[in-house]
């Protein structure tokens, strides 16, 4: 499935309002890192997979769910 830049920046700006309610530190970046790379950032760490992963805690909000539907 493909999408926009909108797309991708949408569910974002959508968990960061549930979670901090500001935007303005919300950004998008895309790199090309192999599948099983760890990554380490803002919220803590995970790893690269093939699909879709979701920190713990954004799973906890039922977005999964909502990713899903779409």
């Amino acid at each position: 499935m493909a999408c926009g830049e909108a797309g991708l920046e949408q569910p974002l700006f959508d968990i960061d309002g549930m979670c901090w309610s500001d935007t303005r530190g919300a950004r998008v970046v895309y790199e090309v890192i192999p599948v099983g790379a760890g990554i380490v950032r803002g919220m803590g760490s995970g790893q690269v997979v093939d699909g879709l992963w979701l920190h713990r805690r954004v799973e906890a909000l039922g977005m999964r769910e909502v990713s899903t539907k779409s």
